[in-house]
């Protein structure tokens, strides 16, 4: 859990950065946000957008490990974590 939520930080705020690192204006739903460097860095642009991409793919593996474990819990070790988890309950 602490894996996912320390990707859920660092994706949007490396995006910030590398966004704030070209000469283009930073837009969040076509509300334009404030840029606090203020200057042009080809090479950190790409750091910063290395950064992003390498904490999507994990944010994404750990998302198909988190998920593949509660289907664990469903059909392997078929305890009531699955239950506890699952959005409908059963009535039984």
């Amino acid at each position: 859990h602490y894996g996912l939520y320390i990707c859920l930080l660092v994706m949007p705020l490396s995006g910030y950065m590398g966004s704030s690192f070209t000469r283009f204006p930073i837009r969040f739903f076509g509300v334009v946000l404030p840029n606090f460097w203020g200057w042009e860095s080809p090479e950190l642009k790409a750091l910063c957008s290395l950064v992003h991409l390498s904490t999507v793919i994990v944010f994404m593996a750990l998302v198909a490990v988190h998920a593949g474990a509660a289907f664990m819990h469903l059909l392997v070790c078929r305890d009531q974590v699955f239950r506890r988890i699952w959005f409908w309950k059963s009535r039984a």
